[in-house]
C-alpha cells in the first residue's frame, strides 16, 4: 500500500503529491512566498498532511494551531506568526469567524464523520457555511503548477505551549543534505 488510509478512504502517494501541489498553487497565487506562514487548525485529517506538503512546496511554514485553544489564543499565535492563510476544520472555526482578520485567507475543511462522532461536534457546526470555500471542491478547481516536490522544504513552525507568557514561535528547520 502506497499512500493513506484515512475514514475508511484510501489516497495514493501520487493523488496526494498532486493534490498539495494544487494547493501550493493557490497559494502562491494568494502571495505566500518562502519564509510565510500557513496556519492549520486541523485534526487529523489528509486535509492536514495536504496543506503541510503545499505550503513545503514553496518554501512556507507550516504552523500547526493548538485546537483545544481558545479564540484569544488562537488568534494571538495567528497574529504572531504572521499567517496569511488559515485552513480549518468547520467546527473549529465556528467560534473564530467573527474575530478573524478581513486580510486572512480561510479555506474551511468539513469536519470528517470519524471527529464529528469521536469528539460530540454538532452537525451545524460540522460543515462550512454558504459562501465559505470548501476545501476539497476548492483544490480541485486549482491548477496544478509549481515546484516539484522533492525542490523545496518549508520549515514547520510550532508553538510552545506559553507556561512562562505568551506562546513562543519555534521553527524548525528541514532536514539538510549531509556535507
Amino acid at each position: 500500500m502506497n499512500g493513506i488510509l484515512c475514514e475508511g478512504q484510501f489516497l495514493s502517494t501520487d493523488d496526494l503529491q498532486e493534490r498539495a501541489g494544487r494547493a501550493a498553487s493557490f497559494l502562491a497565487a494568494a502571495g505566500i512566498r518562502a519564509g510565510d506562514t500557513v496556519a492549520l487548525l486541523l485534526r487529523n485529517d489528509v486535509a492536514f498532511l495536504e496543506a503541510s506538503l503545499a505550503a513545503g512546496r514553496i518554501g512556507a511554514a507550516p504552523v500547526p494551531l493548538n485546537w483545544h485553544g481558545t479564540a484569544e489564543e488562537i488568534t494571538y499565535v495567528l497574529a504572531d506568526s504572521a499567517a496569511k492563510v488559515l485552513v480549518a476544520h468547520a467546527d473549529l472555526l465556528a467560534p473564530l469567524r467573527d474575530v478573524l482578520p478581513p486580510s486572512l485567507h480561510v479555506r474551511v475543511v468539513p469536519t470528517p464523520s470519524g471527529i464529528r462522532e469521536a469528539y460530540h461536534v454538532s452537525p451545524e457546526t460540522a460543515e462550512p457555511l454558504a459562501g465559505e470555500a470548501r476545501w476539497s471542491e476548492w483544490l480541485e478547481s486549482q491548477a496544478l503548477e509549481g515546484p516539484d516536490p522533492a525542490s523545496v522544504g518549508g520549515a514547520t513552525m510550532f508553538y510552545t505551549s506559553g507556561t512562562t507568557g505568551k506562546p513562543k514561535g519555534v521553527r524548525r528547520l528541514p532536514p539538510s543534505d549531509p556535507p
